[in-house]
């Protein structure tokens, strides 16, 4: 799929003392140009919904294009703290 359109489907675990840990996917400024199509939580996999809070090894399954692919990573690895995010 990246080869042709540079669309790619990423996988991204979430970290310890990530942006992302212990919010709502609602609260979260996701990139323009990803969509999170699933979370593997251990052995169960869920659609994510704006509702659903996000913990420390969920695993991310985005789809995502260009520099988003960066963003989501940072978003998830712990690179940008909680109280870096700008409000949604």
């Amino acid at each position: 799929l990246g080869a042709f359109s540079g669309v790619n489907i990423e996988e991204v675990r979430i970290e310890h003392g990530s942006a992302c840990a212990g919010r709502r996917m609602s609260s979260i400024p996701w990139p323009q140009d990803c969509l999170i199509a699933t979370l593997r939580r251990g052995r169960v996999v869920l659609i994510p919904h704006g509702n659903t809070v996000l913990q420390v090894g969920d695993v991310l399954v985005a789809v995502a294009e260009g520099p988003a692919r960066d963003a989501i990573r940072s978003l998830c690895s712990g690179e940008i703290a909680k109280n870096e995010l700008p409000s949604k």
